[in-house]
């Protein structure tokens, strides 16, 4: 049989191949067996074959790491590092929370925060003991924030950065007290002083300098006086100056310069009564006295006249009159336009309206249910008024005691001590006011209490309202240059020029009275922008700052040459000063107090003046200006060269 005839007919399934059967030939089929059997040449048989045993892993040695003190286990050795309980740190495996106390370790940031228990910090990654900082102990530095709060220990407080004891001060030679402490911070007589020490004032006494208003008011001892040339604190000599028809005082001797109810008349060089506010007379400007007219009297078409108004069938007097519009007891009919007594607020009457009058009811009276009763309180040793009754709970002149009395206080009356606030409101009783040391004394006519009282102050005040004033100016913008006819000042040193005239001259504004052209320029520009715009205790002294100076006077305009050929200057030596120094020196050098200086011709002695251009000539007018420039801290620097400015034209008009 051929290979061909033997493969052309189908395999007989079965037969080969399958299990436990013979393998098929080459010729019947290939593979000999079926899929998953094998031949097994020794039975010629397919069988399946025998599953080989798997070989066991070769066991993976452990790592030397990972446990309690042992190294922490790299990536390719195990996940994680450590053990658990255990933390890796520093290169080793240790428990987790053993730290933080004395001794131990400080604790990792993902253990615990802070790393060290309280009282200790982390040393080289050791906790240990905090130590004690070198601070906050009697005389030791005051503690830092960082160290401890507070800075200094019970009983002390911090001063300069030390602690010392706590209320050890305000002695003579003691530290000033701390403001927790006490105030004042110095015991009484002693003041503060550098450095940081409570010392005795040095000043106020006579024949020392004046305190400064920071150390004590007023300046001087009473019975002394300041000497202004000097800067020193003197007992007064009696100028034979300020009375009716006498000479006006100087600055040195007095301010005001004339008595009270007296102006100084610069023409006849005497102080004499005013020539206003009287009937028929002009008002009184502001810079004269306030008010502008007496008592009694109106100004009306600038004429003082008698008031036609207020009494009982006349017309209510205009605001501008006086205020109230109607005489006391009588009220404003708008029907009639008359001042007629009242229909109500009489015992037994009804109350006056809030229209009407304030209060409701006469004095000693009440209102109850709308009519005016009399009530049994508010008078000496009775019961005070409640609020419902009346206001205020007792009279005029009567206080109300803890004990629910009226009682007469003692004070307020005709030579008494001045009531204190926590007393009584007014300090003083009707028609008397307070002095400046605290007395009750009688209000003259035309006086108003608060002015008055102020007025006793004028000395203090004066040095006062000019150094404020000055602070003030300074503020405001520079003067164009020009100013007085003197063109080529530069615009700082006219500044501080017109400043200090300004100043010397609002610091003595009752002096004003007779200069007429100065007044009328200050009243002119009270009226204008930016004056007008100001409140009124500001308007005068912006008009004086304003108001052009025409003139300034012989010495005052030698004085500006000086400066500006630098021959003088103040005793400090600053620009500022010695410009304040000028301004304030042409005030009283000026052609507007012509009159104060010597007079022409023969002097006392009967001899002539020296001739002029001469040297004596030159030395006397020196001394002139040196007797100036003492006054306001000025001083010739040059003599040589002062001495032929003197002798020129600039200084002319200069008097020996």
């Amino acid at each position: 049989m051929t290979l061909a005839a033997m493969s052309s007919g189908p395999a007989q399934a079965g037969k080969c191949g399958g299990n436990n059967q013979r393998p098929c030939s080459v010729f019947e089929r290939v593979p000999s067996c079926d899929k998953g059997l094998v031949e097994n040449f020794a039975l010629k048989r397919c069988v399946r074959p025998k599953a080989k045993p798997k070989p066991k892993p070769k066991p993976k040695p452990k790592p030397n790491c990972g446990t309690l003190n042992q190294r922490p286990c790299k990536v390719h050795e195990r996940i994680p590092s450590c053990d658990g309980g255990l933390i890796e740190l520093r290169g080793r495996c240790l428990r987790k929370g053993d730290c933080g106390t004395r001794g131990k370790r400080a604790c990792l940031l993902i253990e615990r925060a802070p790393s060290c228990n309280s009282g200790l910090i982390e040393k080289s990654g050791t906790c240990v003991d905090k130590p004690k900082p070198k601070c906050g102990a009697y005389n030791q530095r005051a503690c830092k924030v960082h160290e401890r709060v507070p800075s200094c220990d019970k009983e002390l407080v911090e001063v300069k950065g030390k602690c010392l004891r706590k209320g050890d001060c305000g002695g003579k030679g003691q530290r000033p007290c701390l403001v927790i402490e006490r105030v004042p911070s110095c015991d009484k007589g002693l003041a503060e002083h550098l450095p940081g020490q409570c010392l005795p004032l040095q000043c106020g006494k006579e024949g020392q300098r004046p305190c400064l208003v920071g150390e004590r008011v007023p300046s001087c001892d009473p019975g002394l006086i300041e000497n202004m040339a000097q800067k020193k604190c003197m007992v007064p000599i009696d100028p034979v100056c300020g009375a009716l028809d006498q000479r006006p005082c100087l600055v040195t001797e007095r301010i005001p310069s004339c008595d009270k109810g007296l102006r100084e008349n610069i023409q006849l060089n005497k102080c004499i009564e005013f020539e206003c506010g009287k009937e028929g007379q002009r008002p009184c400007t502001i810079t004269e006295r306030i008010p502008s007219c007496d008592v009694g009297l109106v100004e009306s078409s600038e004429t003082c006249l008698a008031i036609d108004c207020g009494k009982k069938g006349q017309r209510p007097c205009a605001i501008t009159e006086r205020i109230p519009s109607c005489d006391k007891g009588l009220f404003e009919d708008l029907q009639t336009y008359t001042c007629e007594p009242w229909r109500c607020g009489a015992e037994g009457q009804r109350a006056c309206a809030i229209g009407e009058r304030i209060p409701s009811c006469n004095k000693g009276l009440s209102e109850v249910l709308g009519r005016c009763k009399k009530y049994d309180c508010g008078a000496l040793d009775q019961r005070p008024c409640l609020v419902t009754e009346r206001i205020p709970s007792c009279d005029e002149g009567h206080t109300e005691t803890v004990d629910d009395k009226c009682v007469r206080p003692p004070c307020g009356a005709l030579d008494q001590p001045a009531c204190k606030v926590t007393v009584r409101i007014p300090s003083c009783d009707r028609g008397l006011r307070e002095t400046a040391d605290g007395k009750c004394v009688v209000l003259q006519p035309g006086e108003i209490p608060i002015f008055a009282t102020v007025g006793d102050w004028s000395a203090e005040l004066a040095k006062v309202v000019e150094s404020e004033c000055i602070s003030t100016l300074e503020k405001l913008h520079s003067l164009p240059s020009g100013i007085g006819g003197f063109s080529s000042i530069q615009p700082m040193q006219a500044k501080y020029f017109r400043i200090g005239f300004t100043c010397a001259t609002a610091s003595k504004l009752g002096g004003l009275t007779g200069y007429a052209s100065l007044v009328n320029d200050l009243n002119r520009e009270m009226q204008q922008y930016p004056c007008a715009a100001m409140t009124p205790p500001l308007r005068p002294v912006c008009a004086l700052y304003e108001s052009p100076v025409s003139t300034v006077g012989a010495v005052s305009t030698c004085g500006i040459v000086l400066a500006k050929e630098q021959l003088i200057r103040s005793e400090g030596g600053s620009v500022r000063d010695t410009w304040l120094g000028l301004g304030k020196m042409a005030w009283i050098g000026a052609d507007l107090v012509k009159g104060k200086g010597g007079k022409k011709g023969k002097d006392k002695g009967g001899d002539s003046k020296p001739a002029k251009g001469s040297k004596e000539a030159a030395n006397a007018k020196r001394g002139v200006m040196d007797g100036f420039l003492k006054n306001y801290g000025l001083v010739i620097k040059n003599t040589a060269a002062a001495q032929r400015f003197l002798n020129g034209p600039m200084c002319e008009g200069i008097e020996p």
